[in-house]
């Protein structure tokens, strides 16, 4: 198991006709993933992130910026130098196609600052296909590849998702 990620958002509706709603959320991820396998950080990571979303018809375009504060990790005999992690900033461009009420996909371009000197930026492409079990849960799945050192070869997940009441 990796590290275990809680996010909470807020989406508003466009302050006039042709704006872009816009999403505004928090995330926080729990250090669950096994730090002696190299898994993870041991540290709480805090998130703040905003998302525009821009819908055409059946398609739309999406985009965001995000900032996470990143957890101290603490030094730990020979397992771990109590390095300290730089703030990053994040950002990626999508567009999704609705297929029908309940389907819809998209692909996304991801950027993500290092968190050290040491290391690279991360940078990958992804895709996912999302069903929407009725109107306030989803499940959605997603994978892809990366570009650099500091992202995955392939990577893929599975979401389940909530919303109060929310649109697609």
């Amino acid at each position: 198991l990796g590290d275990v990620i809680a996010s909470a958002i807020y989406s508003f509706d466009p302050f006039m006709p042709a704006m872009p709603y816009l999403d505004l959320g928090a995330k926080v991820k729990f250090p669950t993933a096994d730090e002696d396998k190299g898994l993870g950080t041991g540290a709480y990571d805090y998130t703040l992130n905003a998302d525009l979303y821009k819908p055409l018809g059946a398609f739309a375009l999406l985009g965001g910026v995000g900032y996470t504060f990143k957890g101290d990790i603490e030094p730990d005999g020979n397992l771990s130098s109590g390095l300290k992690l730089d703030n990053t900033v994040s950002a990626y461009v999508g567009a999704e196609y609705r297929f029908t009420d309940q389907w819809l996909a998209g692909v996304s371009g991801d950027y993500r600052e290092a968190a050290s000197p040491f290391a690279e930026n991360g940078k990958e492409v992804s895709a996912y296909l999302t069903y929407r079990l009725n109107r306030q849960w989803s499940i959605t799945g997603s994978g892809g590849s990366g570009f650099t050192n500091a992202s995955p070869d392939i990577f893929a997940g599975l979401s389940l998702s909530y919303g109060f009441d929310a649109p697609f």
